[in-house]
């Protein structure tokens, strides 16, 4: 779980960049099940100045909420019996990586 929010918050952000919004994210939410209930407004400050904080802080917790939706939980270990390309596909709906 913790790679796919990284991959999120990484995408067309320098890696240190994404790499210190990722740990201040985690800092605040060590729980990621408690992003579903954050705003927008709550964690752009929290990534900033990843490149697209305002898309990436709506998308967040909308990812959550899909991912507990589809899964009821939030482990992704199941990608691992599948094969590449239907991981790649599965994980290419989700909002904010597709």
């Amino acid at each position: 779980m913790s790679q796919l929010i990284k991959s999120l918050l990484s995408a067309r952000t320098y890696d240190e960049v994404s790499w210190a919004a990722f740990i201040r994210l985690r800092a605040a939410y060590p729980d990621w099940e408690a992003l579903v209930h954050a705003t927008q407004a709550e964690l752009e400050p929290v990534i900033d100045p990843v490149t697209f904080a305002d898309q990436k802080a709506r998308q967040l917790p909308i990812l959550i909420r899909v991912l507990l939706l589809k899964r009821g939980e939030l482990n992704l270990d199941f990608l691992a019996t599948e094969p590449v390309d239907e991981a790649m596909a599965w994980l290419m709906r989700l909002p904010g990586v597709g």
